[in-house]
């Protein structure tokens, strides 16, 4: 690697930089900031700005939604040099987004103790993702990086009746730029160690009376930055290796002062190396020791990045996105017609499930293609009395084919290898209605329900071995093209659900207001696309939830110090698990119940006019009930969920100096998890706890058009995360052999940004 020693790499793409060029010939064209609003603030004024949510389906001022909802502008998010989504939840209590260790491009977010830790198609998100909008009904190929962001809403707890399905955990809605009726260029270089390079540039302004263009280009690389010592001497790469680009457009086209079309699409590319795996405890592997690979190299410690593993070539990832809005005043609302496209396909999905250089549990050739469709109508109306009413209906279908082929010594005694492939197709149509009814000066009821109907149809060849059933199926096959296999089960199940809301808000003042709710959610059942022969793919249940919630949010002192906080409890029943039985494979079952509850607090303190300080703290209890593994056969009751931290908290502080010829900007944050169980039974491997502290200095001259920031990420070096597996017992309630995937060590750098208005 020419990088691999840590010193800090300036290069940029060919079409990042042409992209700079084009910009800085067009500066005469038009002239205004977009962001003009702000430049008067400090960064630390501009973190105490309330900004407008859409987090029920309208406008409103952040605290005054009866919602627990961390959000950030896209001048804010700037202000806190949040370089991505990630990032956001960190400033959010009890949520966070991992970057998935199977398979790249898949991020996935937890909120409240709900989400979906793989990247099995079948296994419904508990976390909505929308962008503008649009739900992903897939975790993969979401572009988070914040550059072009307008703003993003982190909503925690369920939220089924105005956003429906699969929200159980909560939701992210991630706002891109809207053109700007006035030009507005923007470029941004990025330059770190281990070969990081970025390079984004966007333009914006009008394009005739009536409408108005945007385009956006980013282009991001980063060099291997795990070692593979044991796999270098076999000719293998090490770790790590990234590159992404991205494509976005916008035009707005102005048909009236009352009515607007919105029209976008994306496409983006990712190529990019599966997280790198290692041993985190080796001491027993089919009774043999050593293991080559394994046992032979030490057990990774500290921050020391060590793997063994097999990588041939990144993996790409391929998506395209495109979104129509109409928005028409009608009356007294406003009607929004929302459609939406969204189609990704990655190949030769690949992964070293391990930790080895020996073949013991590997997956190649795997498959990955995703086509949805969404049409939602949305109004909202004001009647006379104040009452506020938001009704729409919505419908998604999307099809999805996946398919892997597993291979290695673990396999031997099942032909050398098995296979699966499948195909589901998944209908969805929902209806709601929500209404504010204003109960005097102070009090607003609400209330509010949905009735959702759904159909999952699939055909799945299932994992297989002529050696143990006497069947051809998917395994001892002539191909190991996952796409080869025959199918061997066919299955179709609907659903219909009702998800009510009851809510109250009190304000107290002008400042303070509090709020209370009881709503329901549900998460889509389904079909197993990864089980084995000899067992059902399902169907299995819809997990649905009875969620309580109580919180206040508040200024006082003038303005200067906010406090936001909410108590929560939510009481699950038939609770979807993914388990692994004892021949290895994965299955889905329902639980019979667990309840979560828990505590937030969300506080920012403007101590000076150039100084503010903001903090977070999530409290989690979490337990199962009732629960019979189908893989053990054994009864769970009261255990802990698996990957629940039972807290996290984060604490930041920005400070501005101001000097004669500019504003130097200093920011740190410090952010904490809890350690965490990673099996039902609470008898695994523990994941631990781990922090990290990021820091940046930046400077702006007074004019604001350009600034340059040196900044740091995880400056303690931490790469433990909570993404442990115990992937063999070797006995009673001994995980002999347990994996982990790491999380990005130390990153710094320098940013280059640079405005025209």
């Amino acid at each position: 690697m020419t990088n691999g020693n840590g010193k800090v790499n300036y290069k940029l793409s060919g079409v990042a930089a042409s992209a700079v060029l084009l910009l800085m010939s067009s500066t005469s064209l038009f002239a205004q900031n977009a962001d003009s609003d702000d430049d008067d603030l400090t960064n630390s004024e501009l973190l105490m700005e309330q900004i407008i949510v859409t987090a029920r389906k309208k406008d409103e001022a952040l605290n005054t939604v009866p919602v627990a909802v961390t959000a950030l502008s896209g001048a804010q998010m700037e202000a806190l040099f949040v370089n991505n989504v990630e990032d956001v939840t960190y400033m959010a209590p009890n949520a966070e987004a991992q970057v998935n260790g199977t398979f790249p491009a898949y991020v996935n977010f937890f909120i409240r103790g709900m989400g979906v830790a793989g990247t099995v198609l079948s296994d419904d998100p508990a976390v909505g993702v929308f962008v503008d909008g649009i739900y992903s009904g897939l975790s993969a190929g979401v572009a988070l990086d914040v550059f072009d962001l307008e703003a993003v809403e982190v909503l925690r707890g369920p939220q089924g009746t105005l956003f429906g399905r699969n929200v159980t955990g909560g939701a992210a809605l991630i706002h891109t730029r809207k053109p700007t009726e006035e030009f507005d260029a923007r470029v941004r270089l990025i330059g770190g160690n281990n070969g990081r390079a970025e390079g984004a540039v966007s333009i914006s302004g009008p394009l005739s009376e009536n409408f108005l263009g945007k385009l956006v280009a980013f282009y991001k690389t980063r060099d291997d930055w795990m070692d593979n010592p044991s796999g270098n001497a076999m000719g293998f790469d090490d770790l790590g290796e990234m590159e992404q680009k991205v494509l976005r457009g916008a035009a707005t086209w102005i048909i009236s002062d009352t009515s607007t079309a919105d029209f976008r699409f994306e496409f983006g590319e990712d190529d990019s190396d599966p997280r790198p795996i290692w041993a985190e405890k080796n001491d027993a592997l089919l009774g043999a020791q050593p293991i080559p690979g394994i046992s032979e190299a030490p057990v990774r410690k500290g921050s020391d990045p060590l793997a063994n593993g097999v990588t041939t070539s990144p993996i790409a990832s391929d998506w395209s996105n495109a979104s129509v809005e109409f928005n028409f005043g009608i009356g007294s609302g406003n009607l929004q017609s929302l459609t939406g496209w969204r189609t990704i396909e990655q190949k030769n999905l690949t992964q070293d499930f391990d930790g080895s250089v020996v073949a013991l549990f590997d997956i190649n050739n795997g498959f990955l293609d995703q086509d949805q469709f969404s049409q939602e109508f949305v109004y909202n109306m004001v009647f006379d009395n104040g009452t506020e009413l938001t009704t729409g209906v919505y419908y998604f279908d999307q099809t999805y084919k996946y398919g892997e082929h597993r291979f290695g010594a673990l396999f031997a005694t099942l032909g050398g290898g098995l296979t699966t492939n499948s195909t589901t197709d998944h209908e969805v149509l929902g209806a709601f209605a929500q209404a504010d009814i204003k109960m005097g000066d102070s009090w607003v009821l609400t209330l509010g329900g949905r009735f959702s109907t759904e159909e999952k149809k699939t055909q799945i060849g299932q994992f297989a071995s002529g050696l143990l059933d006497g069947t051809l199926n998917c395994t001892d096959f002539v191909s190991t093209n996952p796409a080869d296999c025959p199918p061997n089960f066919s299955g179709k199940e609907d659903w219909s659900n009702f998800t009510p809301k009851v809510g109250v808000q009190y304000f107290m003042s002008d400042t303070t207001m509090l709020y209370g709710s009881w709503s329901q959610g549900f998460r889509s059942g389904g079909f197993n696309i990864r089980q084995n022969v000899g067992a059902l793919p399902g169907p299995y249940d819809e997990e649905k939830v009875d969620a309580f919630e109580v919180g206040i949010k508040s200024d006082t002192a003038d303005g200067r110090f906010r406090l936001n906080a909410a108590l929560f409890y939510n009481d699950y029943t038939d609770l979807q698990r993914t388990v692994i039985t004892s021949e290895g494979f994965q299955t889905v079952s329902n639980a019979a119940a667990a309840t979560i509850q828990g505590a937030e607090f969300e506080a920012t303190w403007l101590a000076t006019e150039n100084l503010v300080f903001q903090a977070s703290l999530g409290l989690l209890d979490t337990e199962l009930k009732d629960f019979v593994n189908p893989g053990t056969g054994v009864l769970i009751d009261g255990t802990n969920m698996p990957f629940v931290p039972d807290h996290q908290f984060t604490i930041s502080g920005n400070y501005d100096l101001v000097l004669s010829s500019g504003v130097v900007s200093f920011r740190a944050l410090y952010h904490k998890e809890d350690n965490v169980e990673t099996t039902d039974d609470n008898l695994g491997f523990p994941g631990p706890s781990w922090d990290t502290i990021d820091a940046s200095v930046s400077y702006a001259p007074q004019n604001g058009d350009w600034r340059v920031t040196l900044f740091g990420r995880n400056l303690d070096d931490s790469v433990v995360s909570h993404q442990v597996s115990s992937a063999i017992y070797s006995g009673a309630n001994d995980p002999g052999w347990v994996l982990n995937t790491g999380r990005l060590p130390r990153e710094y750098g320098v940013e280059f940004t640079y405005q025209w208005h």
